[in-house]
């Protein structure tokens, strides 16, 4: 809606004046014109009689083509006007459909980037940004791409947004995750006196697991006393 109101308004200014189909037609031309139109069924030769009698009065011939000529050109700017409704319904129905395909998507989209979650107070200046108009007319949306430094803005998080989300999130991620494993290394060491902690495995001496069950004094499993 907006490329078509901005395409008439350059129409507007290469012609100010309205330009009628009527005007190219010499008074001759428009007098045949005319006759065809109101009947058809007259030969070449008719025609030719008619408009010479018609000029028989110069005066009155000039009256008639005046005539003819405001005739058209009522005919003309009702077309105009029906052609003109026509498109603002088109566009209308066009409008409402991208107006709702625009509430479905923010209704649809619980985040951005995966890490921002959506509000409805975002949903809301979203929906005014898209779609609405400042006390002049003009679309926020439409303002906001003609201005150059904001469309780059637009265009770059467009492309690269929701991959720099990405990468943010994770650094954070990461940079928690250290930070935690950190002050958990820092509270063994405080509880430890001040040394790090070291826990040492032993590997068991003998052949295999239950060698290291017997040379403990067991047998085997069934010696073991849970109880105490």
């Amino acid at each position: 809606m907006v490329k078509n109101e901005g395409a008439q308004e350059y129409a507007s200014t290469l012609s100010p004046e309205q330009n009628y189909v009527v005007d190219d037609f010499n008074d001759e031309e428009l007098y045949i014109y005319d006759m065809k139109a109101r009947v058809p069924d007259m030969t070449e030769d008719e025609l030719a009689e008619s408009l010479q009698a018609a000029q028989a009065n110069p005066q009155a011939f000039e009256k008639q083509i005046a005539g003819l000529r405001e005739e058209y050109k009522r005919l003309e700017e009702e077309e105009i006007q029906q052609e003109q409704a026509i498109n603002q319904e088109q566009q209308q129905a066009q409008f409402e459909e991208f107006q709702n395909n625009v509430y479905n998507a923010i209704g649809s989209i619980e985040d951005i980037g995966g890490s921002i979650e959506l509000e409805n107070e975002d949903r809301d200046l979203l929906a005014e940004f898209i779609l609405g108009r400042d006390n002049a007319g003009v679309s926020y949306l439409g303002k906001a791409l003609n201005d150059p430094e904001t469309l780059v803005k637009m265009s770059w998080f467009a492309l690269r947004g929701e991959e720099a989300l990405d990468d943010i999130q994770n650094y954070y991620a990461e940079q928690i995750k250290i930070a935690r494993q950190t002050g958990y290394n820092e509270g063994l060491a405080a509880r430890d006196g001040g040394k790090t902690p070291r826990v040492a495995i032993q590997k068991p001496k003998g052949k295999n697991k239950i060698s290291a069950f017997s040379q403990s004094g067991y047998d085997s499993i069934d010696d073991l006393d849970f109880n105490n």
